[in-house]
């Protein structure tokens, strides 16, 4: 937060007393060293060592944008445009509140075990074992512990102990982590500062028949993502809902969107009495 045109700062309090705020859990952030922590998976982190006894961990609210515009500096000047993660903004704040501390924050992120630990999985209901597995993976074992490396080696040591992870575990990083929130960085200008949207063509075969089916009987269909629409394959499963000569359904689907036609039309054959087999 140094370095900044005049007014930033009290931008930035401001913001964070009217919006950042109330969505950080201050009350449950301070632990002894002695106690054991519980992080969310693959969610954004800061710590800091408050005293040889106690240290801070705060999460990064996940429901507001990673980033900060700040205002113009002056309503002139439309080209000079200053961006921060609200990590900083929050840092910068954490620091006004205990301006007594000589306080450092550090960046970290867990990832969990995602593997399904089914039992048995030739006997009983598989579908349920699998759903009764999904959500352990959000409280599963930390396998990979990412941090600043500038965290001192022997904070390093108090928070390993509170996550319950070794050395083997840890792999040093820098200040921020999450890049993937770089997809969503905003561009206050009024300038076009993207690649030009390049919308997927139509499959030149599929295209021309009402009917997939139809399409399939000519002869077998190539598909080629994301260079062409995904249409195709969403109509052959709505066909498929809906056709009496089908009895059955397989399909292997990955990270399918919530709101899915994919979805409705899987939902639509199991009512129409198909045998569904998905996996997810």
């Amino acid at each position: 937060m140094q370095g900044l045109y005049r007014g930033t700062k009290k931008v930035a309090v401001d913001y964070f007393e009217s919006t950042l705020k109330d969505k950080i859990d201050f009350k449950n952030s301070i632990f002894s060293t002695k106690d054991s922590v519980f992080v969310e998976n693959e969610s954004s982190y800061i710590t800091t060592c408050i005293s040889k006894d106690k240290f801070q961990v705060v999460q990064i609210p996940k429901d507001e944008p990673r980033f900060f515009v700040f205002p113009s500096p002056s309503a002139s000047d439309d080209d000079t445009h200053y961006i921060t993660f609200i990590d900083d903004i929050i840092k910068y704040n954490l620091y006004k509140t205990q301006p007594e501390l000589d306080l450092s924050y550090y960046a970290i992120k867990i990832s969990r075990d995602a593997e399904l630990y089914i039992e048995d999985e030739f006997t009983g209901n598989l579908m349920e074992k699998i759903k009764e597995s999904l959500p352990m993976r959000e409280t599963g074992q930390a396998t990979r512990v990412l941090i600043d490396k500038r965290m001192p080696e022997n904070f390093q040591n108090v928070l390993k102990k509170a996550l319950d992870v070794t050395h083997m575990d840890v792999i040093l990083g820098g200040t921020y982590h999450n890049f993937k929130d770089f997809f969503s960085f905003p561009n206050p200008t009024d300038k076009n500062l993207y690649f030009k949207e390049l919308p997927p063509i139509d499959h030149p075969v599929t295209s021309k028949y009402d009917s997939m089916f139809e399409a399939i009987d000519t002869k077998d269909q190539l598909m080629h993502y994301p260079y062409q629409s995904f249409e195709p394959v969403i109509k052959l499963l709505e066909e498929a809902a809906d056709d009496p000569n089908v009895t059955t359904i397989k399909m292997t689907l990955y990270r399918v969107a919530e709101e899915s036609r994919l979805n409705n039309a899987i939902a639509k054959a199991a009512k129409n009495r198909k045998e569904s087999h998905h996996f997810y």
